[in-house]
């Protein structure tokens, strides 16, 4: 399965990765370990479009995706209302936050590798000591 979460700042998102990727699972039982990654897709509005576009609009809530906001369960359609499309005097600065996102997105990325880096280094270090 998987999960999209948006994060309100990357320092939220490299604190999940530290705590998440690579762990076993607890609640699911499966033999991979959970993987963390940037959604190709970035930010609460443009995924609300994105899955708006993908599921059909009689599609039963059941199959529609779950939708926080403030900690409490709002009905996708109605988060679709509410946030899937950019107001006008937003626009500037909806496309802004994106280009942020994909900045932080990228600095996450490099996050990532440096701490697999590591590991692996650390690893061989292991095996060279054994």
């Amino acid at each position: 399965g998987y999960a999209f979460v948006n994060f309100v700042g990357p320092e939220h998102a490299t604190l999940v990765i530290d705590k998440l990727d690579g762990q076993a699972w607890r609640l699911v039982h499966s033999f991979r370990p959970i993987k963390v990654v940037p959604a190709h897709v970035q930010g609460l509005q443009a995924n609300l479009v994105h899955c708006a576009h993908k599921i059909p609009p009689d599609a039963d809530k059941a199959h529609c995706p779950l939708v926080y906001h403030d900690g409490k369960q709002i009905d996708f359609r109605t988060a679709v209302r509410l946030y899937g499309r950019p107001k006008s005097a937003a626009g500037q600065a909806h496309k802004l936050a994106q280009q942020q996102r994909k900045a932080q997105q990228k600095v996450l990325q490099d996050q990532q590798r440096q701490r697999k880096l590591e590991r692996m280094q650390q690893q061989q270090q292991q095996q060279q000591q054994q």
